[in-house]
């Protein structure tokens, strides 16, 4: 129990210290997602917090900061960690950090959501997959489901 709360501590502390002192609430982040198991939204509950707040507190600054390429690193772990993106993260936002970068849209790894996940060779080691390849699937890449046309 003292070490849920200690992490939520820092974690308020770090929302609190973004604005004015970014680099140290950056640090903070850092540090809580370094000590929270990675083992996707599962493992919350352990350590008092949600990994994927901490991602999008972070996310949001090099957003705002007008930092694209950090944002986008930041977006690729929450997905290596199979975290969710859309409860944490605005699509315009993910949308935007994605075009600025010229990466190609993809289908949402868990959920089949278009737009929510993203591939881009030249920027990560994942294989490019369009929206119509169907989704990705945490342990063996592309689901032989294809996806309804929503648009």
């Amino acid at each position: 129990v003292q070490q849920r709360i200690a992490t939520a501590e820092k974690y308020v502390a770090a929302r609190g210290l973004i604005s004015t002192q970014p680099q140290q609430a950056l640090a903070l982040c850092s540090a809580l997602l370094e000590s929270m198991p990675s083992g996707g939204e599962g493992q919350d509950m352990e350590s008092g917090i949600r990994v994927g707040d901490v991602f999008a507190l972070m996310i949001e600054y090099w957003y705002e900061a007008r930092n694209a390429l950090e944002a986008y690193k930041l977006i690729e772990q929450m997905r290596s960690r199979a975290i969710i993106l859309s409860p944490y993260l605005d699509q315009r936002m993910v949308d935007d950090v994605y075009k600025t970068l010229g990466v190609e849209p993809v289908a949402d790894r868990v959920g089949g959501t278009r737009g929510a996940g993203y591939s881009n060779p030249q920027l990560t080691n994942n294989a490019a997959y369009t929206a119509e390849d169907g989704y990705v699937d945490d342990e063996e890449g592309v689901i032989d489901e294809v996806l309804d046309d929503d648009n």
